[in-house]
């Protein structure tokens, strides 16, 4: 799915647009919206944007492991400008031992991209 280079920039403190970005600016932005937002929870986006990222939390750590690969290339493949996600690690919290800090990164037309995401795990 091709989403357009050129959009409005969101400033995510105030919540307002303040502008717009274009090329690698816009892909970062699609980037954090798309791994912030939960899948199927705004009807102004269709079914290819957001994560199911929410279904993990709660679950075992061996769960998470295995499935949150998956869950972030189905969350950012649509896009045509994300060329692959790889090496995925898992850190544990030293505050909470129930929580787990997961890092990968983004390949895109753009250059390679460091995420971390935190996620709860267990009862």
């Amino acid at each position: 799915m091709a989403y357009p280079s050129k959009t409005y920039k969101i400033d995510l403190e105030t919540m307002r647009i303040v502008g717009t970005i274009e090329d690698r600016e816009a892909y970062l932005q699609f980037l954090d919206k798309t791994l912030s937002t939960e899948k199927y929870s705004w009807d102004y986006y269709d079914q290819y944007f957001g994560n199911s990222i929410r279904d993990l939390i709660g679950k075992d750590k061996g769960i998470i492991m295995a499935r949150f690969p998956t869950l972030i290339e189905q969350a950012l493949m649509p896009d045509d400008r994300t060329i692959g996600v790889h090496d995925f690690t898992y850190e544990d919290d030293e505050i909470s031992s129930d929580v787990v800090h997961i890092s990968f990164y983004v390949s895109s037309i753009y250059g390679e991209v460091y995420y971390t995401k935190q996620l709860q795990y267990g009862g």
